[in-house]
């Protein structure tokens, strides 16, 4: 221990991010790239929104189904959305699952899309893909040991005023101090909600004893403090006339008003007289990840309402659903994309402090080490996410690369590590920052070019929302590594003037 509680509060926060540093940078930035999930699935697609109402889709939804599976014990439809969410239908049937895949603007069976999408970084950010290797496992130490950096890192920027209002910007090394301390004071309460919910979410796999204690099981914990609707009986008995959706939909909206969003509808026993259709509403005004529901008839007769669950289960599902952010308006999630960012760029900079004060603490072999693999996971990361993008997105140009994105990505993340190992350091991140600038700016070329060709073949076109949402992400992605780049090599020029003129 150290002579103080301070100083033991700045060693453990130093170590605790030095030791995971890598690990929830890639976390972090992937979560964030998380929070844009369907938009960036639909700008990588390059579909367009719908524009039919939700009583259409639905109605769709069941002909297609009652065409395609009619002795299947279960349906499901699940709406598109504003955000780019896809279209599609499953079922059950002898045992078996299966999904169809609608076209939202044609209403029509189309393939599955072949790209990941959005979808990639999602289960990225919390499987680092190791699901079955432990991978939530590392990603849980990750996030306890983010908590103790954010609850140390309290006591390490303990004068908050003076450090968010000091700014040292001619000076590189105490400007790095002075950000990393502003993003602190301002990304805490971000920080550690997303840390806390983090464990809270998968909190039956991180204290499996407890639950085995008590339960036999995790499921049997699960019926335990879940609700859920009441099933009703099947009669074996053929249903003498279709669902009726406008009936269903008349029930719904005289409970939650005319202007409901659903997101899905789910059928129990669709052919029996007895069907039970649980309709959910899309969770844009509840912190909760569980969607409010109502159960009805196949006439629309409302059926029992579902009990409410136990306090503590309420208090996970909040926090899983704070983590998600599903309830945020475009301007709330804009704005969560950018915490997440800062918090990043939070992570980020801590590492880049500990190397430039330990330059001459630590052996050279180690501080050259650490200062390369900086820029490699950093640098590297932005970059394979870049090639990743691109995988896609080359079908404009007949070069289809989707099935092989997941190799691209990983390639590229890898090869950047390699390239910063054998080469000098400050020649490392200069060649990444530049292959940063090109690489997103080529990507910016190619949407630009599909936009082109998608408004010349219909004038009637419009942006819609998550597409120009992410082109706005991606333009101040080009500028800020342009920016970075322009500003590295003007450094390295003052620089070599500074030793030509001691030399003479």
């Amino acid at each position: 221990m150290k002579t103080t509680f301070r100083k033991s509060m700045i060693w453990l926060h130093t170590y605790c991010g030095v030791f995971v540093g890598w690990l929830l940078f890639a976390i972090f930035l992937t979560g964030t790239l998380s929070y844009y999930n369907e938009e960036i699935t639909h700008w990588m697609t390059g579909k367009s929104l719908s524009t039919h109402s939700q009583e259409a889709m639905l109605a769709n939804g069941l002909k297609t189904l009652e065409s395609k599976v009619p002795n299947a014990t279960s349906w499901q439809i699940q709406l598109p959305d504003d955000r780019g969410q896809q279209y599609r239908l499953s079922y059950r049937e002898n045992g078996e699952r299966g999904r169809i895949f609608i076209d939202s603007v044609q209403l029509q069976e189309r393939e599955e899309f072949a790209t990941e999408g959005g979808n990639f970084f999602r289960t990225f950010h919390y499987t680092l893909s190791l699901r079955q290797w432990g991978g939530r496992y590392l990603t849980g130490i990750a996030a306890m040991l983010m908590l103790v950096g954010v609850f140390t890192g309290i006591y390490t920027h303990r004068r908050f005023f003076k450090d968010f209002f000091t700014i040292r910007r001619g000076e590189p090394k105490k400007f790095v101090i002075d950000l990393h301390a502003i993003i602190g004071v301002i990304t805490i309460p971000f920080c550690f909600v997303i840390s806390f919910s983090a464990l809270a979410i998968y909190i039956n796999m991180y204290q499996p004893f407890t639950i085995a204690e008590y339960f036999e099981s995790y499921r049997s914990l699960d019926r335990e403090v879940s609700t859920r609707h009441a099933p009703i009986k099947a009669l074996k008995i053929d249903a003498q006339h279709p669902i009726l959706i406008e009936e269903v939909l008349t029930t719904v909206k005289q409970q939650w008003g005319d202007d409901v969003a659903l997101s899905s509808l789910a059928i129990t026993n669709p052919s029996d007289v007895n069907a039970q259709l649980t309709a959910s509403k899309a969770k844009t005004d509840i912190l909760s990840n569980k969607a409010q529901t109502l159960a009805l008839t196949r006439n629309g007769e409302l059926l029992s309402s579902i009990e409410p669950e136990r306090t503590a289960r309420m208090v996970r599902r909040v926090f899983y659903g704070l983590h998600e952010a599903h309830f945020a308006t475009p301007m709330l999630r804009a704005a969560f994309f950018i915490l997440g960012m800062s918090a990043t760029i939070l992570i980020a900079t801590g590492m880049v402090i500990w190397v430039d004060k330990r330059i001459n603490k630590q052996p050279k072999r180690i501080h050259r080490f650490v200062e390369k693999m900086n820029y490699g996971i950093f640098y590297g990361l932005t970059l394979a996410v870049a090639l990743y993008f691109i995988s896609s997105k080359l079908a404009v140009f007949n070069l289809n690369l989707v099935h092989h994105e997941l190799t691209v990505f990983f390639s590229a993340w890898l090869a950047s590590v390699v390239f910063v190992l054998v080469v000098n350091a400050e020649r490392a991140k200069f060649g990444l920052l530049l292959l940063n600038t090109g690489v997103f700016g080529v990507l910016l070329l190619i949407e630009f070019i599909r936009l082109f060709e998608v408004v010349t073949m219909d004038s009637a076109q419009q942006f819609d929302v998550p597409n120009l949402t992410i082109n706005c992400w991606l333009v101040l992605t080009v500028f800020y590594f342009s920016y970075s780049s322009k500003k590295l090599k003007k450094a390295k020029s003052e620089s070599k003037d500074v030793k030509e003129l001691v030399q003479c």
